[in-house]
């Protein structure tokens, strides 16, 4: 990384992207040298490019950054004449998680059913929210704040029901 961007990155935030990089040449070293460099420089331009928008990049969110990447592997074989993926992979499980606590909202009236899937939803994503980095977090934390809002409003369904057939 440039110099002006090494000096504003902590030590281990630094340690971080330096072995990420190193994992990567590493990786490329049975590639062609002018694909590999020109790959390297890629993902290294990309790196710095991300943290330029970070003020100050905190452990967690420099981890983001390559998170995003993806494993060096996939940079590895993305860069062959491999076939590319998508990504979807990624993007896939918080998709279904909000589409699960969408689900436990339109069953809020049957408050026995749309308890459990909201706290599913509610939990898994902010367990995976810190997790992971990037966009996937914002869905993540999406399908959490949709899960909590659906148990709350099935638990209120369900106290306005018994207490209604009990009085």
């Amino acid at each position: 990384m440039s110099g002006t961007r090494a000096r504003e990155l902590g030590a281990r935030q630094q340690q971080l992207v330096d072995t990420y990089l190193g994992d990567l040449r590493r990786s490329m070293a049975s590639k062609d040298p002018e694909e590999a460099t020109e790959v390297m420089e890629a993902v290294r331009e990309h790196i710095e490019s991300a943290l330029a928008e970070i003020e100050s990049p905190t452990l967690a969110q420099v981890r983001g950054v390559l998170d995003d990447l993806g494993p060096v592997e996939r940079i590895v074989d993305l860069s062959t004449d491999a076939p590319i993926e998508l990504g979807w992979g990624r993007v896939l499980a918080p998709l279904s998680l909000v589409v699960l606590a969408l689900l436990a909202v339109l069953l809020a009236g049957f408050w026995f059913l749309a308890v459990p899937l909201g706290l599913a939803a509610a939990i898994t994503g902010l367990i995976q929210g810190r997790r992971s980095g990037g966009q996937v977090r914002v869905l993540y934390q999406i399908a959490a704040a949709i899960g909590a809002a659906a148990v709350l409003a099935a638990a209120a369904i369900g106290v306005l029901l018994v207490s209604g057939s009990s009085g």
